[in-house]
């Protein structure tokens, strides 16, 4: 009985969870879009990195950025945890230091 009970309780929470997770954005907050940069230094994919884009002008007022995988592919992320990148222009900028 105390089998069924345990499995009845990870499929509850299994339901119920993933909906747990959905953060509230700040008021304001833009819409965003997918974004992965990908990463070279001479031709080699540049793990390890951090990758800042900095809105031209001041006009996203949010921290946008991401870091490299292995590949040298940075998922971006804007305000450090909503996955994309609001509309706009950018300096990327790419920080990493030497191993």
């Amino acid at each position: 009985m105390n089998k069924n009970i345990l499995l009845f309780s990870i499929l509850v929470l299994a339901v119920f969870l993933p909906g747990c997770n959905n953060k509230k954005r700040p008021d304001g907050f833009p819409q965003l879009y997918p974004c992965e940069i990908t990463v070279l230094q001479e031709g080699t994919p540049l793990s390890g990195a951090t990758v800042m884009l900095l809105s031209e002008g001041g006009s996203v007022p949010w921290t946008v950025g991401g870091g490299t995988n292995d590949s040298g592919v940075a998922r971006i992320f804007t305000h450090g945890e909503f996955a994309g990148a609001p509309l706009g222009q950018f300096q990327v900028w790419v920080s990493s230091l030497l191993q």
